[in-house]
């Protein structure tokens, strides 16, 4: 006689909102049809990529939490539930999930959180979105419905189809649901500012990093770096000792950050430039030239792994990334990509989407010849 397992019971689950049917019927109508789309939720990143002029299928009432396991961190939703409404369910539990995807201003989805591939202000240190995706249901450009991992962390033989759709944009499909990792509200929270430099502050950032503090954040703009301390309470107090600095006591900073809502990302301020968003080594060393209008027209995070730039030349921004090691992504824009890359990203492509039904509002420029 086998062992029995009791597992927990799910606190939530909801089938009243599953319009999966909806979904696939759209797409293969417009498979038929030969009509374009491509995927939208509430419209939350519109800013971030160039103008869509194809027909939009939306997600927004595909939604609700199927199960929430808290004792086992993990929650399965469908793509078109509010990111807001599942953090407020998660922190019920005193948890959230990994990566803190930013909400932007409420209207964030859980499907747009994963194709966008976006973390928070503490990725460095409590993972990425990507690193929190453990399985997916994507509808295909075939529509066929497929499932991916699930609620352990395996590969999939073939693709890793769970990473795959991370940074995506919909090119790929549709994702239908996502189970997530999730992680606990750590329970002390307390922010140090610094006035420095961005030099000084990138080499106190670096000595951070090989010290055993319960560092979780750092955000630089203005010769100001803003340092969050997160954990218990004895390990906060004890790197405020070690640290030094000034108590920043507004707790604003650090969501306006995720959201992209501080002062730094505000358009007004930069009229005439691009926002270039650049992922580089922590040690690199920044711009020796000036790519942009000033230190004021930067901002650092993750400990100098994620840089900022407002700049009327963003190729320049992605020629400095490219010679550190990065990569930069400009805002509203195409992206230039090399060749080589564009040919693999041809094949994933087609292996998923053979018709090209899916058009991804992300956009490409070829570098270096022909990708085909």
């Amino acid at each position: 006689m086998s062992d029995m397992v009791n597992y927990p019971t799910p606190i939530w689950s909801d089938s009243r909102v599953d319009q999966s049917a909806v979904l696939v019927g759209a797409v293969a109508a417009c498979i038929e049809q030969q009509r374009p789309l491509h995927v939208a939720g509430m419209g939350s990143k519109r800013h971030l990529v160039p103008a869509m002029t194809c027909e939009a299928l939306s997600t927004v009432e595909h939604t609700g939490v199927i199960d929430y396991q808290p004792s086992e961190l993990v929650v399965r939703a469908r793509s078109g539930t509010p990111l807001k409404e599942l953090q407020l369910e998660l922190a019920r539990e005193q948890q959230c999930l990994m990566g803190n995807p930013p909400l932007f201003s409420g209207r964030g989805t859980v499907g747009g959180a994963v194709s966008a591939g976006l973390s928070g202000p503490d990725r460095v240190s409590l993972g990425s979105i990507s690193d929190g995706v453990l399985g997916v249901t994507l509808l295909n450009g075939k529509a066929e419905t497929l499932s991916f991992g699930g609620q352990v962390m395996k590969n999939v033989a073939g693709y890793d189809v769970s990473r795959l759709v991370c940074g995506a944009f919909g090119s790929l499909g549709l994702l239908l649901d996502v189970s997530l990792r999730t992680q606990p509200i750590l329970d002390h929270d307390l922010t140090l500012v610094f006035d420095w430099d961005a030099d000084t502050a990138l080499e106190h950032c670096r000595s951070m990093a090989r010290q055993p503090l319960p560092v979780t954040a750092t955000f630089w703009h203005n010769h100001k770096l803003f340092v969050r301390l997160q954990g218990n309470d004895a390990a906060v107090r004890s790197a405020q000792q070690r640290l030094g600095g000034d108590t920043f006591n507004d707790d604003r900073l650090w969501l306006q950050i995720r959201d992209q809502q501080h002062d730094f990302f505000s358009i007004s301020q930069h009229l005439g430039q691009s926002l270039v968003r650049v992922i580089a080594p922590p040690g690199a060393p920044l711009p020796a030239e000036n790519i942009s209008s000033g230190e004021s027209a930067w901002a650092l995070q993750w400990q100098g792994g994620l840089r900022w730039f407002w700049s009327e030349q963003p190729d320049q921004v992605h020629a400095y990334a490219q010679a550190v090691g990065g990569w930069a992504w400009t805002y509203g824009q195409a992206q230039p990509l090399p060749a080589a890359q564009a040919r693999i990203m041809q094949r994933i492509k087609a292996a998923f989407d053979p018709q090209a039904v899916f058009n991804s509002p992300l956009a490409f420029r070829v570098e270096g010849g022909d990708a085909d």
